[in-house]
């Protein structure tokens, strides 16, 4: 058998099957005034999905709802007082400051809105803790520092070999996600919108923290995307080329920034944008 010729055929009628899939999404949103998916489309969507091992353990939305633009800004920090709050008795050096050990350091930098505290390992003899305490951990230096509130969503919890865990918290505005698309490969993780609170079994030993400050709406709204069209867009990023069993168990409406996208538009960086 000709399995270049066969796999081709394959990827022929799937693109075809997206195709008339989405016309009647479009076609059942247009009869439905752009306000809801029909149940048939909606299975459809599943077949799709799990033809390529990708399984939905959740509630797909059917409502289609219009939101406004979100204005928003970059929440900006001030070394000095950070330091005081946090180390007590510092030095400043070259716009990083250290406590009177030099244990411990804060730095502010992406123009004050990117936000680095670390606190410098005794030893190297490190094991590994419970998940519990772990977030626990992160918790209590959130909150005994001020960076928590209604807009803080705890995300994941990520273990290293080495003994350590990151806790990841996203911001949320009116119960939807606040997200962006930064680049995470930049080393410090200075383009991703999140706090990231590094710990191990002496407690915490990283906290970085970049976030936005909501501004207000336009007063045009845009209709988001149906649940369905944005499963199938999603495909490729989910199943990553690879055939294991992916399991979809949140289907959550919020909002993106296109920070490369402004980039581009405005040849300016992220932290010199104003709002």
């Amino acid at each position: 058998m000709d399995w270049s010729k066969a796999k081709n055929i394959l990827i022929v009628a799937f693109i075809i099957t997206n195709i008339f899939l989405l016309y009647n999404v479009y076609k059942n949103m247009n009869e439905n005034n752009f306000f809801y998916i029909n149940d048939e489309t909606v299975e459809d969507v599943k077949k799709i999905l799990e033809e390529r091992n990708i399984f939905i353990e959740t509630e797909v939305p059917k409502k289609v709802p219009s939101l406004p633009i979100l204005k928003v800004k970059y929440e900006t920090y001030d070394g000095d007082e950070l330091a005081k709050k946090i180390l007590g008795d510092y030095q400043k050096v070259d716009d990083k400051y250290f406590d009177a050990d030099r244990n411990e350091r804060i730095e502010v930098s992406h123009n004050n809105k990117f936000f680095t505290y670390e606190r410098k390992l005794m030893t190297s003899n490190i094991n590994k803790i419970s998940l519990e305490e772990v977030k626990k951990f992160a918790d209590k230096f959130i909150e005994d520092y001020g960076f928590n509130d209604e807009s803080v969503k705890y995300s994941d919890t990520i273990s290293k070999d080495n003994g350590e865990y990151e806790v990841i918290y996203k911001q949320s505005y009116n119960g939807m996600f606040l997200e962006d698309l930064g680049d995470v490969k930049d080393e410090e993780m200075a383009t991703r919108l999140e706090m990231r609170v590094t710990v191990n079994n002496t407690g915490i030993i990283k906290f970085t923290r970049k976030w936005i400050v909501p501004d207000g709406t336009k007063s045009h709204a845009k209709r988001v995307i149906p649940s369905t069209k944005a499963l199938l867009m999603a495909i490729e990023d989910i199943n990553n080329g690879n055939d294991e069993k992916a399991i979809i168990t949140d289907i959550s409406l919020g909002y993106i920034l296109d920070v490369p996208n402004f980039d581009t538009l405005i040849n300016d960086e992220w932290y010199e944008m104003e709002s």
